[in-house]
């Protein structure tokens, strides 16, 4: 079988943000009242004239002390990259759309096992791109990603330690 998304002009987001609020900005900023465990999510509707589709990528996010912003902008580069408290690394990801290779700078806080990971607009495990013990200190890896044949769309980076998070959004194009 073989599915294709036909549907690529984005005609309205959907942010529920787990406590009551939503948003249909692109690129909101929320404020979370108080700590706790909140389940996210981004419905994303787009329209090719012909049909429209919709696909919706829902997250658990932990709240607790002054990390309750979540804050969603435009990228350098014509690129989205996500800049928010789940992002422990100041990681970056580029280019932003990405083709062939892609390139991740993180700045490791202590010696630990990170691994590098590439998701799906579900969050579903991709590709395990990396996945090793790393020194304290700036770290930048690149990826050849032509042998995983993607399909073009929306893709997440997600860079995981046993005590630290972060994750970036990014487009594939061929």
């Amino acid at each position: 079988m073989v599915a294709t998304n036909s549907c690529t002009q984005v005609s309205g987001y959907r942010w529920d943000f787990g406590d009551g609020t939503t948003s249909n900005l692109a690129n909101p900023a929320h404020t979370f009242a108080r700590d706790g465990v909140y389940r996210v999510c981004l419905t994303v509707t787009a329209d090719n004239g012909r049909e429209k589709c919709s696909d919706t990528f829902c997250r658990n996010i932990t709240i607790s002390g002054c990390r309750g912003i979540i804050s969603f902008k435009k990228g350098q580069e014509g690129g989205i990259t996500t800049d928010a408290e789940l992002n422990e690394f100041n990681a970056s990801v580029f280019p932003n759309p990405f083709g062939q290779r892609l390139s991740v700078r993180f700045e490791n806080p202590s010696e630990q096992k990170v691994a590098i990971t590439l998701l799906n607009g579900n969050g579903q495990q991709v590709a395990l791109l990396s996945d090793e013990s790393r020194a304290a200190g700036n770290h930048e890896v690149q990826f050849d990603v032509e042998a995983l044949h993607l399909a073009e769309g929306i893709y997440f980076i997600a860079i995981r330690s046993e005590q630290h998070t972060s994750y970036k959004k990014v487009l594939y194009r061929k």
